[in-house]
């Protein structure tokens, strides 16, 4: 993880109060906070869009919403193999939550631009950002699988 460094002694007791919401599964509680923090403490903005890319993750199953924070954490610092490993589990989550039983695929809309967003897009969008990445065989066999099913 890139360095967190709290501003103050409140940001310090803050965190761990999140951690603890975190910690006794108090998700709902623990996402309004990290968002909070993040409002208050824009200069650990890394580690508040990766708690809340999380928290989004494990509340609402909001894999694409999980997914953009994971990329802001990265683009601010945060560490790029853990921003790897859960970009990469929020693209296989969305991919699986979109296939249906007959083996096809559903689409969902994509609330901040109102088109569609079909399954394999995370996975693209994984493969742009990390092209020799960890997770490249799984992602070019969903690949293959998606287009073979459309």
């Amino acid at each position: 993880m890139a360095d967190f460094n709290p501003i103050s002694e409140k940001e310090s007791k803050d965190f761990l109060a999140l951690s603890n919401l975190m910690e006794t599964a108090k998700f709902e509680e623990a996402l309004q906070m990290a968002k909070g923090m993040l409002e208050e403490y824009p200069q650990n903005m890394h580690v508040y869009h990766n708690q809340i890319g999380a928290l989004e993750f494990m509340v609402s199953f909001d894999y694409l919403l999980a997914s953009k924070h994971y990329y802001i954490a990265l683009e601010n610092g945060f560490d790029i193999d853990t921003c790897e490993d859960n970009i990469w589990e929020a693209a296989e989550e969305l991919y699986k939550s979109l296939q249906t039983e007959d083996g096809k695929f559903n689409a969902i809309i994509n609330t901040e631009t109102q088109g569609f967003f079909h399954a394999t897009g995370l996975i693209e969008r994984y493969l742009e950002k990390f092209p020799n990445g960890k997770y490249i065989n799984e992602a070019n066999k969903y690949l293959e699988e998606y287009k073979k099913n459309r």
